[in-house]
C-alpha cells in the first residue's frame, strides 16, 4: 500500500518508474470454469512497479469491469514484458486501490494500483533485477 507518513517511506519494495505495455484478464476469483472461459482480454499501460505490485492506467474497462474491481473477489492475471527482448512475466494480482481520471480526449481512464498473489520466484526476481538495473546502472 502507498503511504508516506512524515516523510518516511512505508512500501514494502522499491518501486520504478517506467511506462510497460500490459495484457490482463479480469476474473472472479470463485467463479466456476465456465464463466472463466468469457473473459476478454484487456491492455493497459504499467506506470511504476516493484516486486510486491504495480501500477497500472487502462481505458479498456466497461461497467461489468469496474463492478467486479470493485469486489474483493476480483482477481487480475497480468502478462507484460520489462524489455522488449525479454520473456513475459506472468502474475495473478488483486486491486488494492482505483481511481478515476480523465484523458485528453475526455475518456475514462483509470489507475489501478495492484499488488501481487501469485508471482514466481523467477519473475519476482527478474523484476528485483530489472529495478535494480535501471536505478543504479553503475551497478551492472
Amino acid at each position: 500500500m502507498e503511504e508516506n507518513i512524515g516523510g518516511v517511506e512505508r512500501r514494502k519494495s522499491i518501486r520504478f518508474s517506467k511506462e510497460i505495455t500490459l495484457r490482463f484478464v479480469i476474473f472472479d476469483s470463485f467463479a466456476s470454469d465456465e464463466r472463466k472461459e468469457d473473459l476478454r482480454p484487456r491492455e493497459g499501460k504499467i506506470s511504476n512497479i516493484s516486486a510486491g505490485g504495480v501500477r497500472i492506467s487502462t481505458s479498456d474497462l466497461d461497467e461489468k469491469d469496474l463492478e467486479a474491481l470493485r469486489s474483493n473477489r476480483a482477481r487480475l492475471a497480468l502478462r507484460f514484458s520489462l524489455e522488449e527482448k525479454s520473456c513475459d512475466i506472468n502474475a495473478t494480482a488483486q486491486v488494492k486501490w482505483m481511481v478515476k481520471a480523465n484523458t485528453e480526449e475526455g475518456k475514462s481512464k483509470f489507475v489501478i494500483g495492484l499488488e501481487f498473489l501469485d508471482i514466481s520466484s523467477e519473475d519476482r526476481n527478474r523484476i528485483v533485477q530489472f529495478i535494480i538495473s535501471q536505478r543504479f546502472p553503475s551497478l551492472h
